[in-house]
């Protein structure tokens, strides 16, 4: 990718040892991470199979992250989209569900 931006206008940014019109970019969309209320990942995740997406891994991840995760592969990219269903009232997906725009915002895009 190339860009038209001079020496100038990054020399505050992070990248300032970099070359302008050398900037790292992203090469795929990693996954995207989709919080789903307590008790609806299964009845979603067979929307996602019934698509074509295939189910690479699950996990159940204490700590503090208190969720269930599926991996869902989307064909045969490296592209995937990770399902978070929150398994206690103070998991941060939980808290992320009942903020009353939930409904309507990300929860998490991760770039490769």
């Amino acid at each position: 990718m190339h860009t038209n931006y001079s020496t100038e206008d990054i020399s505050d940014s992070a990248f300032t040892e970099l070359q302008a019109g050398k900037l790292p970019g992203f090469l795929f969309v990693d996954h995207i991470a989709i919080a789903v209320c307590a008790g609806e990942l299964e009845n979603q995740l067979k929307l996602y199979l019934q698509m074509g997406l295939r189910e690479l891994h699950r996990e159940e991840m204490g700590g503090t992250d208190q969720v269930l995760e599926v991996l869902l592969q989307i064909g045969e990219s490296p592209n995937l989209i990770q399902l978070l269903e929150p398994l206690s009232a103070e998991s941060p997906v939980q808290k992320k569900l009942t903020v009353k725009e939930a409904a309507t915002d990300w929860h998490m895009l991760g770039f490769g």
